[in-house]
């Protein structure tokens, strides 16, 4: 079986490419929001980048669909993570893992 994810990360050294699962590469959110379709199995969303913040690319996405979001970020205080979950969020990856 091949699941497709999301990954949208403006960190090009975040980026990777793994067998039996296809990666659609976004470098922001606007290009994130654009590469969205429902053959996505996951989002894995950074939230510190150009353009728009992941906060309002979850918010954005939580409007038309319910994919699994997982947030990825250096940001790890509480507050943050609680915000990312607000705003749609199923889980969160603190930074470096």
């Amino acid at each position: 079986m091949m699941y497709t994810i999301l990954l949208i990360e403006d960190d090009i050294d975040i980026r990777f490419k793994k067998r039996d699962i296809v990666i659609i590469e976004a470098i922001d959110g606007f290009d994130g929001l654009s590469k969205l379709n429902n053959s996505t199995d996951l989002i894995l969303l950074d939230i510190m980048m150009p353009g728009i913040d992941g906060y309002e690319v979850c918010y954005q996405i939580r409007q038309s669909s319910q994919c699994p979001i997982v947030f990825m970020s250096a940001l790890s205080e509480e507050e943050n993570q609680l915000k990312a979950f607000q705003y749609g969020g199923d889980d969160y990856i603190s930074k470096p893992y």
